[in-house]
């Protein structure tokens, strides 16, 4: 490096290598990005004066059958790039007549080197990190989930003769041909659980006459089964931190990332760990911006089992729809 590297002392070979690395990244997002030009890493150009000089990255292609030279200063310290940087490096661009130069910082700029370069025309980026346990530039976003599920199951059963239930009742030791009621009941919502609203539902179940079902072990003749359940959806949040091959743009703030990779952002997968949210969830981003995510989540009981092993609706009539216009919420 020259001598604009010399404003940071101390440096010891483990600084150098992770610095090497840093530059040698930089290199290879640039190939992803404009893999019709020539990219190399730690490259000397001559000045006006036939001095060597140390450039971190240096690309050479054509545009409209122009040769077109660019050069790339890495930044690989735990501060932001600042005036003093940014002087040293718009010098030494001009000593080599550079098309372009662009300034890659692991940890930012301040404001008035971001002036500095917008006025200068350099650009101004930095690199995600590759992982979440890697130092420098963070970029932070959020999960978005709506979270369906049914609340509240109020059940009532149609004795023959009326009243005849000699115990209270019970839907999860309920059971009719030796399938679980409550577990037929809740399999039969989450089946239906698309294009249901918010608010409360009504099953009414009819039985044909003489049917019987098990109480505890105790038959009792059953005309209908009716339970009202209530279609809940809850609004959740999760902040994420996006790691992988991409670079960030300060001056247009928006991100840019290499066809045929991807970003990747960790999260809690237990969604009881995330936020509550009450605001609206945003529409999905534009593909060039740093993105939320948004997802729909259907919510299974703990105790649900998914083995049914008979669908009930086979053997009765069903009617479920939206809770009646008007009609009282169920006690």
């Amino acid at each position: 490096m020259d001598s604009v590297d010399t404003a940071f002392p101390g440096r010891n070979m483990s600084d150098s290598r992770r610095g090497s690395e840093f530059e040698a990244a930089v290199a290879e997002i640039q190939r992803l990005l404009d893999p019709n030009s020539t990219v190399e890493h730690n490259v000397f150009l001559e000045d006006e004066l036939g001095i060597p000089r140390q450039f971190d990255v240096v690309v050479r292609g054509k545009i409209g059958g122009r040769d077109i030279l660019g050069v790339f200063e890495c930044r690989d310290h735990e501060r932001p790039v600042d005036l003093p940087q940014i002087d040293g490096f718009i010098q030494k661009r001009a000593s080599v007549r550079a098309d372009f130069g662009v300034v890659v910082s692991r940890s930012g700029f301040t404001k008035r080197a971001l002036e500095l370069t917008k006025h200068h025309r350099i650009g101004a980026y930095s690199l995600f990190k590759e992982s979440d346990t890697e130092p420098g530039f963070t970029v932070l976003g959020h999960y978005y989930a709506k979270v369906w599920y049914w609340s509240e199951l109020r059940w009532r059963v149609a004795t023959v003769p009326p009243e005849s239930l000699p115990i209270p009742f019970d839907p999860d030791a309920t059971t009719y041909l030796d399938q679980n009621v409550k577990d037929w009941v809740t399999g039969f919502l989450l089946a239906r659980s698309t294009g249901s609203k918010e608010g409360w539902h009504r099953l009414t179940v009819q039985f044909l006459p003489g049917t019987r079902l098990s109480f505890g072990g105790m038959l009792v003749t059953v005309s209908a089964l009716q339970v009202d359940a209530l279609r809940v959806c809850q609004h959740k949040r999760r902040q994420v931190q996006w790691t992988g091959k991409a670079r960030y743009d300060w001056h247009e703030g928006m991100l840019t990332i290499p066809p045929a990779t991807t970003l990747e952002a960790r999260t809690q997968a237990d969604l009881a760990d995330w936020d509550d949210y009450d605001g609206p969830i945003p529409p999905p981003a534009d593909p060039s911006t740093i993105a939320d995510v948004y997802m729909v989540v259907e919510v299974l009981p703990p105790e649900y089992t998914h083995a049914l092993s008979r669908d009930l609706s086979d053997d009765v009539d069903v009617f479920f729809a939206p809770f009646p216009e008007g009609e009282p919420v169920p006690a």
